[in-house]
C-alpha cells in the first residue's frame, strides 16, 4: 500500500533526469503528497499534467489511492484505466509505517542511485463536486525483500527501459506485465521519519 510518497525536488530536475520535453508546469516540490492532492503524472505522450490523487467512482466515499497490479484489469473500476490509461507517477520516495513498541514508525523508502522512483499507475476522469476531474491511482504489488517487515505490499515501481512499454497500451502483453510485477529489483533504501 503507498498511502503517502515525497516529491521533494523541482519540476524541472524530473524533466533533465528523464529526458521529458520542456513543458510548463509550476509544481511546489512537496515532502509528503496525501491523498486528493494534485500531483505531477506522466502520460504516454511524455507531457506531464497535474491530477488529483485518488479514484472517485459515486459509490466510494474515500478515493482509491491503490489498485493491486495483479487484478487491476479485472476489477471494474480499474479495467478501462488499466486498458487506456496508464500513467507514471513520480516521486522522490514513498512512505510506508512499521508498527513496533506501542507506537506506529514512518519509515520513507526512496532509490539510492536515481533521483526519481517511476510508480505505475492508472489514470481517470470523475465527476467532483460537480467538476470532471482527472485523477490517477498508484498500482501496488507484493512487497520485495526490501519491505520485509514494513508492509506486504509497496507501489509498482518501473525501471528506466520499462517506462515506455508501460504506457503504451498496445505493446504490453499480460505476460510481460506478470514479470515487471515479480522483477521489482529496483534498490531500495529507508530512512526514519520524526
Amino acid at each position: 500500500m503507498c498511502g503517502r510518497y515525497s516529491f521533494e525536488t523541482e519540476i524541472g530536475a524530473l524533466i533533465t533526469a528523464w529526458k521529458l520535453a520542456q513543458q510548463r508546469m509550476v509544481y511546489e516540490k512537496q515532502e509528503e503528497v496525501r491523498p486528493t492532492d494534485r500531483a505531477p503524472v506522466l502520460f504516454s505522450d511524455g507531457q506531464l499534467r497535474l491530477l488529483r490523487w485518488g479514484f472517485s467512482p459515486a459509490y466510494t466515499k474515500a478515493p482509491l489511492i491503490n489498485a493491486r497490479g495483479e487484478t487491476a484489469v479485472e476489477k471494474r473500476t480499474f479495467r478501462n484505466a488499466f486498458l487506456k490509461r496508464r500513467c507514471i507517477v513520480p516521486a522522490t520516495g514513498f512512505y510506508e509505517w512499521k508498527k513496533g513498541e506501542g507506537k506506529q514508525k514512518e519509515k520513507h523508502l526512496f532509490q539510492g542511485e536515481e533521483p526519481f522512483l517511476a510508480m505505475a499507475g492508472l489514470w481517470e476522469v470523475f465527476l467532483i463536486d460537480g467538476e470532471e476531474t482527472p485523477c490517477f491511482t498508484i498500482l501496488t504489488t507484493a512487497a520485495t525483500d526490501a519491505m520485509e517487515g514494513i508492509h506486504d505490499r509497496m507501489p509498482v515501481l518501473l525501471q528506466p527501459q520499462e517506462r515506455t512499454l508501460y504506457l503504451n497500451h498496445r505493446a504490453l502483453s499480460d505476460a510481460r506485465w506478470k514479470e515487471m510485477l515479480k522483477q521489482q529489483e529496483i534498490r531500495l533504501y529507508s530512512r526514519m521519519v520524526d
